[in-house]
């Protein structure tokens, strides 16, 4: 069964009620895995070209220009602790 709903900005659509109810017990209650937490490392840029210009075709000098400007700030930047925020 469908309704007719109105977004925002007036918009009018359709919603499929039957999936909505489903939507919301995944948006409410999703799974997650007690699992290992990310860590923070410096990426791999081999990786990071092999990934973006061999299985996406991005410019490799696109990304050598992404990853050396993202080289220099990463080297000219430290991460802050709660306690210097006002």
């Amino acid at each position: 069964m469908q309704v007719q709903a109105e977004s925002h900005r007036g918009q009018k659509y359709f919603v499929d009620i039957e999936g909505v109810a489903e939507v919301r017990e995944i948006f409410l209650h999703p799974r997650v895995s007690a699992g290992e937490r990310p860590r923070w490392t410096t990426p791999d840029p081999d990786g990071v070209r092999e990934m973006l210009c061999g299985e996406f075709d991005f410019s490799r000098d696109r990304i050598d220009a992404a990853l050396a400007k993202f080289g220099d700030a990463r080297a000219h930047t430290k991460q802050r602790t709660l306690d210097v925020f006002p």
